[in-house]
């Protein structure tokens, strides 16, 4: 079942919009206070959700 539930009507079929993830400028400006705060450690962790997908793609 995809991460969007019952909602998706796929009978098991990846969605048409395939159920990929989008990193654009709304997922970057929620991340990058974080420098400036000197919060690196939630950096870290927005950072390694990156190189998770590295290796599938």
């Amino acid at each position: 079942m995809p991460l969007q539930g019952v909602w998706t009507a796929d009978d098991g079929k990846i969605p048409p919009w395939r159920g990929d993830y989008h990193h654009d400028t709304n997922t970057q400006l929620s991340y990058q206070a974080y420098l400036k705060a000197d919060r690196l450690a939630e950096g870290e962790v927005f950072f390694g959700l990156f190189m998770e997908f590295k290796t599938s793609f």
